[in-house]
């Protein structure tokens, strides 16, 4: 099994200076006004995806995070929020607290699990419920009541919001060529596990991200 951090690390610094040095958050105010708060209707088209994934990217931007989130737990303090962990929980959920939030998740679960229900919730924390950009929408929010979402297009769109912070695009562009291998007939093999453990998410996941970023059909991938 290939160490993709052993390949990464080999990347000019420059390069992911120069992907993040442009982000604004400019984009998020057309996403949020014209598709995410519009009813919770939007469909998720590409360009709804692009305006998602550049919402989570100006975030890790602003919040100075990084290229990815190696501790979650830091990044939702740096938001204003807070972390409670449950036995008897099934999964996660979300409450406004005062000017800031909770999340509570389930103890149960495996680490990567944990990451990506937190970052979920986060999802539903910027695009549905207003947090830090839309005040309107934020101050309806009921305090310390669980933000319930059913709608199964918002729960994709958070979906999509956590698979963007934890996996941010550039980077997972540049993660995948680092786990990759050519082979003399021109074959591409990507080596996904590696890829997987450099972001701290399921094989699962970070094979969803490579399908729905439209790579799958580019290459082999190895499953483990």
């Amino acid at each position: 099994m290939k160490d993709v951090k052993k390949y990464f690390q080999f990347l000019p610094s420059d390069i992911i200076e120069n992907i993040l040095k442009d982000l604004t958050l400019t984009k998020k105010e057309v996403l949020l006004e014209l598709y995410i708060h519009e009813k919770g209707k939007a469909k998720m088209t590409d360009y709804i995806r692009n305006m998602i994934n550049s919402l989570a990217e100006d975030i890790l931007d602003i919040y100075k995070i990084g290229f990815r989130v190696d501790d979650i737990n830091d990044l939702v303090q740096k938001l204003g929020g807070s972390i409670q962990m449950k036995k008897d929980f099934s999964y996660a959920s979300l409450e406004k607290n005062g000017d800031g939030f909770k999340i509570i998740v389930s103890s149960y679960q495996d680490e990567q699990r944990k990451r990506f229900a937190i970052a979920q919730e986060l999802g539903h924390l910027f695009l549905h419920m207003g947090y830090k950009t839309n005040a309107e929408i934020w101050e309806k929010q009921a305090d310390k009541v669980p933000f319930q979402e059913k709608d199964p297009e918002k729960v994709r769109q958070a979906n999509e919001f956590a698979a963007a912070l934890l996996m941010p695009r550039y980077i997972f562009f540049l993660t995948l060529e680092a786990a990759s291998d050519i082979a003399e007939s021109g074959k591409r093999t990507i080596h996904m596990q590696a890829v997987a453990d450099f972001f701290n998410v399921s094989l699962s996941a970070a094979y969803t991200r490579a399908k729905i970023l439209g790579l799958s059909e580019r290459a082999y991938y190895e499953m483990s």
